[in-house]
């Protein structure tokens, strides 16, 4: 409850504050009269708080509670508490391939609005494949199923992060349109700017949808937070439940 109450005060202390001549009154009155199903005054503080403002809160929100569910799911696979979704690569192939389509080296599939989040899971999804089939063991050709070895999964995920983070920074410095430099830039730093309440639905989804998986899988999840052979005698499906925490970090 109380880390509940720091984030929803979080939010509202970020669409009270900023640089626009708005006080933190206005923007409280303002962010009230619209949630409270009154008519929406029509002032500089009202467009601010709702229009720029508390859409960035919102995103933010969703980014920062889905990447920390991921990390919860990537700490039950590799069994360490420091694990994150750039350990095994899935940031840095994500960046890889959102700035390709930002600096025009990638067409774009949709609209401008879905075709940056799709290029980026794309991205992370092929980093993700290349590690996962580097860090299979056995198969038809070894001996016994095929398995995940976590210290390989570790290791490809390392290599294949800083293999994308050489793309990211080649394709960056190749571009012959500083401007877009500049973008693509602020972009991989976390830049919320441009968040309309059009592009929402899309992270708040996969948040939403990545904690519920976790919510519905958590014995399993505990279980292989005592080892794979525990988890095994438990009754888990182990490699299944591998696939779809590297899977589902790639959507997010």
């Amino acid at each position: 409850m109380l880390l509940a109450g720091l984030v929803l005060g979080s939010v509202v202390v970020a669409v009270a504050l900023g640089n626009a001549p708005v006080t933190p009154a206005e923007g409280v009155r303002a962010l009230g009269s619209r949630l409270g199903g009154g008519a929406a005054p029509h002032t500089v503080a009202d467009r601010v708080v709702w229009r720029l403002r508390l859409p960035r809160a919102l995103l933010a929100l969703a980014v920062g509670g889905g990447l920390s569910v991921v990390g919860v799911a990537m700490q039950a696979l590799v069994r360490n508490p420091l694990a994150e979704p750039y350990v095994l690569g899935i940031s840095g192939g994500a960046s890889a391939g959102a700035s390709l389509f930002y600096l025009g080296f990638l067409p774009p599939l949709l609209s401008r609005a879905l075709s940056l989040p799709l290029a980026a899971f794309l991205g992370g999804l092929a980093t993700i494949t290349v590690v996962y089939l580097v860090a299979r063991t056995g198969g038809p050709s070894g001996s016994g199923a095929a398995r995940l070895s976590v210290a390989r999964l570790l290791l490809a995920g390392v290599a294949m992060s800083a293999l994308m983070g050489a793309v990211t920074s080649f394709v960056t410095l190749a571009s012959p349109e500083p401007g877009k430099l500049r973008a693509v830039l602020f972009w991989l730093l976390g830049s919320l700017a441009g968040t309309t309440w059009a592009r929402l639905p899309l992270p708040v989804l996969a948040a939403v949808g990545a904690l519920g998986a976790c919510w519905a899988f958590a014995r399993p999840l505990d279980a292989m937070l005592l080892g794979e052979e525990p988890a095994r005698t438990l009754g888990v499906s182990v490699e299944a439940i591998k696939r779809g925490i590297i899977g589902g970090a790639a959507l997010v």
